[in-house]
């Protein structure tokens, strides 16, 4: 349990010091950096189409939009797309390599403590040496299935709510590996 002397350091550590030790180096990002929603359209030069999905103003304001590596994310929480044998044998596989690679061992060692995560769940480890301080794993369905994605994204935020996180990146669950349509699992996510 190697990781838990590792983590509580990284969560004592002030800022500029965590800095230091970022895999990313100089180059992380904070929520400042990262435009709105709403700040996002203003520069986007197409047309918008017609949709069954209202506008929501106030949300729109408070969600970001980040086309980018999320391990260079600087907030409270990233969500790792998890594969379910990550969790077991410290596999590192598609979407959670970065995470891993930029966490470094002792995430990958709290991630087997956890002793998996069934689809739809969430857990959470220490982000170690990556500019998030946590990490919420999740693992996702294998194919379309919406039950499955909504609770993915349902738990991770309701971990990052019982937790007091207020700042959180979510990547597109289950959409690379597990082929979940990625025209069809932002209108699951949003819901």
């Amino acid at each position: 349990m190697d990781f838990l002397i590792e983590r509580i350091k990284y969560m004592d550590m002030d800022l500029d010091d965590r800095r230091a030790g970022y895999v990313c180096k100089n180059s992380y990002i904070t929520l400042d950096d990262i435009p709105t929603w709403t700040e996002y359209s203003m520069n986007i030069n197409r047309i918008q189409c017609s949709s069954e999905y209202t506008i929501d103003k106030r949300l729109n304001n408070k969600v970001s939009i980040f086309v980018g590596d999320i391990t260079t994310l600087e907030i409270d929480v990233i969500v790792n797309s998890a594969h379910l044998s990550s969790f077991l044998d410290g596999a590192y596989f598609r979407v959670d390599t970065p995470i891993y690679k930029a966490g470094g061992e002792s995430l990958a060692a709290e991630c087997i403590s956890l002793k998996g995560c069934p689809k739809g769940e969430a857990k959470f480890t220490g982000g170690y040496r990556l500019p998030a301080r946590y990490v919420i794993h999740t693992v996702g369905p294998m194919g379309e299935q919406p039950d499955i994605l909504r609770s993915c994204y349902l738990n991770s935020l309701n971990l990052a709510k019982r937790k007091g996180w207020k700042t959180i990146a979510f990547p597109c669950i289950a959409t690379a590996g597990y082929q979940y349509p990625r025209e069809k699992a932002p209108h699951v996510a949003s819901k």
